[in-house]
């Protein structure tokens, strides 16, 4: 993987599993607080106070779909709580929804899924942050925040980790 780290805040069962869902498909961004929550507990002693949180954003068709981004309120959540900078360094490119795909799929799938954008959030210019905290909603194979930390390092990021809600622990072939 080309971040250095991951921590999830729990397994992808319920009453975890619920909640993401209902953030992401139910479009109940109150809920996004809650699991901000969870990631700021998960976080404790790993986060440092400089470093700057970036969503891994959703696809294009997913924020149209939703009509919200809802990587972009979990990073703004845990950033409310914790303090910490977040930033929109990424934006996505057009793909297919991971959900239906195997692993090597998911990783084939995500190869190109990312460009740096025009970063939102820090306010004037941006220097290259000496760490970046990549957060989403699920960890399934680790295709997407692998992607997204590749752009990342490439912009040179010197390091990159990566926070998740919850860890999809069945085995995705």
């Amino acid at each position: 993987f080309a971040f250095s780290g991951a921590r999830c805040a729990a397994r992808l069962e319920p009453p975890v599993s619920r909640a993401v869902v209902v953030l992401k498909d139910g479009g109940e961004r109150r809920y996004a607080r809650v699991l901000g929550e969870l990631l700021a507990t998960a976080s404790a002693g790993w986060l440092a106070s400089d470093d700057v949180l970036v969503p891994a954003p959703a696809s294009p068709a997913a924020v149209r779909r939703r009509g919200f981004d809802h990587a972009a309120d979990l990073a703004r959540a845990l950033g409310r709580i914790t303090g910490n900078a977040t930033c929109s360094l990424l934006r996505a490119t057009p793909g297919a929804d991971q959900r239906a795909l195997g692993r090597e799929e998911r990783f084939a799938n995500r190869a190109s899924a990312f460009q740096l954008a025009e970063p939102r959030g820090l306010g004037g210019p941006v220097a290259v942050p000496a760490r970046v905290v990549l957060v989403d909603d699920v960890l399934t194979t680790g295709a997407t925040l692998d992607a997204a930390a590749r752009v990342l390092r490439a912009a040179g990021v010197p390091e990159v980790r990566a926070l998740a809600v919850a860890r999809a622990c069945e085995r995705v072939t």
